[in-house]
């Protein structure tokens, strides 16, 4: 296993602990980094910090679930070709949803 990974799996597991032992009153999560934020683009850097400063502020297509099954999260409704190479996603819909996209 890398370093990554298991940096990834310890945060995993910090925040289904944090997650465990949260009352309903409680709405902040408070969390202090192990290093200094520089880069904001997560596809743009290997750093942990970068990638866990992503998962926290960014939605993605799919999450996972606390058995770590993939889930929709802005995605309202999939389907996927039966070769496997077509992927067609609808949105839910969202009150001020700003969607941009990037070709590169």
């Amino acid at each position: 296993m890398t370093i990554r990974a298991i940096s990834i799996g310890l945060m995993f597991l910090a925040l289904l602990g944090v997650q465990n032992g949260v009352h309903a009153a409680d709405k902040v999560l408070r969390v202090v980094p192990h290093a200094d934020l520089n880069v904001l683009d997560p596809p743009g850097s290997s750093a942990v910090i970068t990638l866990m400063h992503g998962l926290m502020i960014y939605d993605t297509l799919f999450s996972w679930d606390a058995k770590l099954q993939p889930k929709p999260q802005m995605v309202e409704t999939y389907q996927i070709s039966p070769d496997r190479l077509v992927y067609a996603f609808t949105l839910r819909a969202i009150d001020d949803l700003i969607i941009t996209i990037i070709a590169l």
